[in-house]
């Protein structure tokens, strides 16, 4: 894998699952999740992909972020195994990993953890979904992730306070921008 570019306020996610969870003991299972936005395709206005979950899948024909499972023995650092569950999800190669935008959402009384960063992407790529795992996509600016819709899809979301966190990371997004 090429190598990943972060600021160093995520180095403490650059390092192996084993550390993590050594550091967290009451964390068994992990999932990270990418946001992708980018404003260079279809328009000039920032839009997010949100990928839908296969009919056959848990959580059938819900929308979320890309993301899955982090592999304690196979991923060298959370940030590799974000580099990886993008590419097998979506395609798209991981170009930077831009801030940390959750790291607090747990079920199964705490035992599982989701990770969700704001990641970049050359904007050049195109997504390529594994219809075994997902449905359909959309790139959705901020107005449409709001009012639940996107180019007459209904944009339902798998889990609870994936919308808020999806929009608050338009506000990172916009305030990335600002510094930049």
């Amino acid at each position: 894998m090429p190598p990943l570019a972060f600021p160093a306020v995520l180095t403490p996610f650059a390092t192996p699952p084993a550390s993590y969870l050594a550091a967290n003991p009451t964390v068994v299972d992990l999932v990270v999740s990418a946001t992708v936005i980018r404003t260079s395709a279809p328009g000039p206005v920032p839009r997010v992909l949100l990928i839908q979950r296969a009919a056959t899948d848990g959580f059938p024909l819900l929308w979320e972020s890309p993301g899955g499972g982090v592999e304690r023995n196979n991923d060298a650092t959370l940030l590799h195994a974000l580099q990886r569950e993008l590419a097998e999800e979506t395609g798209l190669a991981l170009a930077r990993v831009a801030a940390l935008l959750d790291d607090k959402y747990e079920w199964a009384g705490g035992r599982a953890r989701k990770i969700t960063f704001l990641v970049e992407v050359d904007a050049d790529q195109e997504v390529v979904l594994d219809p075994a795992e997902h449905a359909d996509f959309v790139w959705a600016t901020e107005a449409e992730v709001r009012d639940g819709r996107c180019d007459g899809r209904v944009l339902d979301f798998a889990y609870p306070g994936a919308r808020e966190l999806v929009l608050e990371a338009f506000g990172v997004f916009r305030g990335l921008a600002v510094e930049a």
